[in-house]
């Protein structure tokens, strides 16, 4: 098969995994049996985005006369500067005054998906037995613990935090700078599949690794998966409904689309697997023992 040809053939997996996400509203709107699970999730994320906007509200001004003092002396009148550093003034101004809004919004945004998860298992659960999932791939008896999944999603959180920082300054740098929506586009996909996918696979106790190993095999079919929620993230109030909704297409993606094609065995070290061998090996030394 010529490259070309594999690219595009492995690029149309993105087109299934926007799909997931896209049909997964109409699922919900069809199944009024799984309202009742949206509840809990909706709640807390509106909580958390409507508690950062009252945080900026009240201590933006103070962190931006902060950030500022960091920066250059500030002019007593404009008109005395020179016309480039008198631009370079004002983009400084209220560039960090953007970026303290776009942080805050976007922390609050990222301590919702950290614990949003944990919150909608319930919907995954219901999901997964009304569409009888499970017999196609069984679920073992003990997942990852909650406090596990919280702390590795405020660590992944973190980093995705610096990876913006990083893009924002490199938007500044002429040229090099109009690879930063790009890239930005990516890491935001990836970030919001790998959080939203975390629901499934908590079932069953993967690590970091593990689940990275996933996402990297596939890799296009988590972008157009991430890629749709981030588009879909972008139209207010019904943001606030997504979470529960993109749980839903994770779900689906992961026992139709990306569980089927895993080598359980290697990729999947479930505890019930792990118990098995050490049985199995504990059987071996006790008859070796009984040989002696």
């Amino acid at each position: 098969m010529k490259p070309a040809t594999r690219l595009f053939s492995k690029s149309k997996n993105g087109f299934f995994g926007a799909g997931h996400a896209f049909s997964a509203t109409l699922y919900l709107i069809r199944t009024p049996s799984l309202w009742w699970f949206i509840i809990v999730p909706i709640v807390f994320m509106g909580a958390c985005f409507v508690l950062g906007i009252v945080f900026l509200i009240f201590f933006s001004d103070a962190i931006h006369q902060y950030c500022l003092s960091f920066g250059p002396a500030i002019p007593t009148v404009l008109s005395d500067l020179s016309w480039w550093r008198r631009i370079g003034w004002i983009v400084y101004e209220y560039g960090s005054y953007f970026f303290i809004w776009f942080s805050g919004i976007l922390i609050s945004y990222s301590i919702g998906i950290s614990v949003a998860p944990i919150l909608s298992e319930g919907i995954s659960d219901a999901v997964v037995k009304k569409q009888s999932l499970e017999s196609s791939f069984p679920i073992p008896e003990k997942g990852t613990p909650w406090y596990v999944s919280i702390l590795e999603s405020i660590v992944v959180s973190f980093v995705y935090l610096i990876f913006t920082i990083i893009l924002f300054f490199l938007a500044l740098i002429p040229v090099l700078g109009l690879l930063a929506p790009f890239l930005g586009f990516v890491c935001t996909s990836l970030f919001l599949c790998k959080e939203i996918l975390d629901v499934p696979l908590t079932k069953y106790n993967l690590s970091f690794s593990q689940k990275m190993t996933i996402i990297r095999k596939n890799i296009w079919l988590c972008m157009g998966f991430g890629g749709a929620i981030f588009v879909m993230a972008l139209v207010p109030l019904y943001n606030l409904f997504l979470f529960p909704i993109a749980v839903i297409g994770a779900t689906t993606m992961w026992y139709k689309k990306i569980a089927p094609t895993l080598d359980t065995g290697r990729e999947l070290d479930t505890d019930r697997e792990l118990d098995t061998d050490r049985e199995l090996d504990t059987d071996r030394e006790l008859d070796t023992d009984r040989d002696c």
